[in-house]
């Protein structure tokens, strides 16, 4: 057996098993946040596109590509001649979240492709597939897959925007590549990046980042540009400046196909006051300064499990030595997490969010975001060098930037919106400065580490789907509740 062929039963099986699961939830009647999306996706599956709940705050692209899904599966229907009377089955709430789990399986597919792609060495083969695995069993991402949200449609059109992003720059890159392949690319991509926007509007910045990150990929090639920690200081920023202006008209041209689609969120905002589209008093911009902190310390945990257990060792053993930037550094973390913390009405009055009581028995309490701040600090500061020293510091100060820009306004603590600064931390990553140590190394030190992961992984998405399915109660107003991140 070929491997193509291992590699497509491989993604069919995890697409029965994904459907497998799903059957568990036919009982589940629309819940949480699917009371809005499920009626708003039926009126577009009737074709009544003049209707629009003022509560939904994203753009409808959940409901287009439920639209585009019910006209796919109407043919083999029709082939057939399957009675689908007043689109009983295609317009179904099972349907719906089936269609999700299309896109969830596709999205493992372009987990691989990214980090085939950034990593194209054989040498990385096993640990492409582990990124993969992390990411497709990432708990925040695999519980919304079979439920009726924006999340899943909106971390497949992200996906798909990079994937075909890095296909794109490739083509340019090459001295006798097609120019038709270019073309095709670049309009692919400015669908997907409209789709992605339509999807979630936060992903905007995140094509802003995609951009950037390949303006910056232009000039290296063009300037001998070097990202290093040598050039990584105001002369160093002021000469990059310098270079993209010299080059502007080039790098513009080279990018609009990501540009356009930011520029016209960009314009959507400036005309609605707002990023989002309806609820707008319950959607307040804040500064939300804790936020980034808990993404960027979940991603350095899933990334560098390994090394933030060796880095405590040390500590703990050795002491460690505090310079003046690790001691502003840590200022810094601990205001941004002290006073930077908020609540929101959200967050206070729905007791079926597990963050409801993280942040009711730990978060809420000043003493222990103070104890957590050092914790928080260390691993941090240990998961941004190591990207650093892989993707460079520029790379990482623009990823930090977007991180801002995605996290703060956000008051409501939803760990939801952690999910595409995870992504693509994760598909840029060297595992264990893969670079710096040898395979032996790496198959002993750090392929336990993520494959023990793995297996937590698994564990919280069993426990988390057995306690929504089975562990329901009945909230004040009689109605089943389920609990839920």
């Amino acid at each position: 057996m070929t491997m193509q062929v291992k590699y497509v039963a491989s993604i069919c099986c995890v697409f029965i098993f994904l459907v497998m699961i799903l059957q568990l939830y036919s009982d589940v009647e629309p819940y949480m946040d699917e009371i809005y999306h499920y009626p708003q996706g039926l009126a577009y599956c009737q074709n009544k596109f003049y209707i629009w709940d003022p509560k939904i705050t994203t753009f409808p692209g959940l409901y287009i590509i439920s639209y585009i899904f019910k006209l796919i599966l109407m043919l083999p229907l029709m082939v057939l001649r399957i009675s689908d009377e007043n689109n009983h089955i295609s317009c179904s709430i099972m349907y719906y979240r089936g269609y999700n789990i299309v896109l969830a399986t596709l999205s493992l597919v372009l987990y691989f492709e990214c980090r085939r792609s950034l990593y194209p060495s054989s040498d990385m083969k096993v640990q492409n597939w582990l990124i993969s695995i992390i990411l497709f069993l990432y708990p925040l991402n695999f519980f919304y897959y079979f439920i009726y949200y924006t999340d899943t449609a909106s971390t497949f059109f992200l996906l798909l925007v990079y994937y075909l992003s890095i296909k794109r720059h490739c083509e340019n890159q090459k001295d006798k590549g097609s120019r038709v392949k270019y073309i095709v690319l670049s309009i692919s991509t400015f669908i997907a990046a409209i789709m992605a926007v339509l999807m979630r509007q936060t992903n905007a910045i995140w094509i802003l980042f995609i951009a950037g990150n390949f303006v910056i990929d232009d000039i290296k090639r063009s300037d001998n540009y070097q990202d290093t920690w040598t050039n990584f200081n105001v002369k160093g920023f002021f000469e990059l400046l310098s270079m993209f202006f010299r080059n502007m008209k080039q790098l513009v041209y080279n990018s609009i196909h990501l540009l356009l689609p930011v520029l016209f969120f960009i314009i959507f905002i400036c005309y609605n006051g707002s990023i989002v589209l309806g609820d707008k008093e319950n959607h307040e911009i804040s500064l939300h300064f804790a936020m980034p902190l808990h993404m960027l310390f979940i991603a350095s945990c899933i990334l560098y499990p390994s090394d933030i257990f060796n880095e405590f060792k040390g500590i703990i053993h050795n002491g460690s030595k505090i310079s003046l930037q690790s001691l502003i550094g840590f200022c810094i973390v601990l205001c941004m997490l002290y006073y930077g913390s908020y609540d929101h009405p959200f967050l206070l009055a729905d007791n079926r969010h597990y963050m409801f009581y993280i942040w009711k028995r730990i978060l809420s309490h000043k003493i222990i975001r103070i104890l957590l701040a050092p914790i928080y600090f260390t691993v941090i500061k240990l998961g941004l060098i190591k990207i650093a020293n892989s993707k460079g510091p520029m790379w990482v100060l623009m990823y930090l930037i977007c991180v801002l820009f995605n996290l703060v306004p956000a008051r409501l603590l939803e760990p939801r919106y952690f999910t595409p600064g995870v992504i693509i931390m994760s598909l840029n990553t060297s595992l264990c400065g893969i670079y710096q140590c040898k395979k032996v190394q790496f198959n002993n030190l750090c392929f336990t580490s993520y494959f023990i992961l793995i297996m937590i992984f698994v564990l919280f998405n069993i426990v988390s789907i057995k306690i929504f399915l089975y562990n329901v109660f009945q909230s004040d107003d009689g109605r089943i509740a389920r609990f839920m991140y």
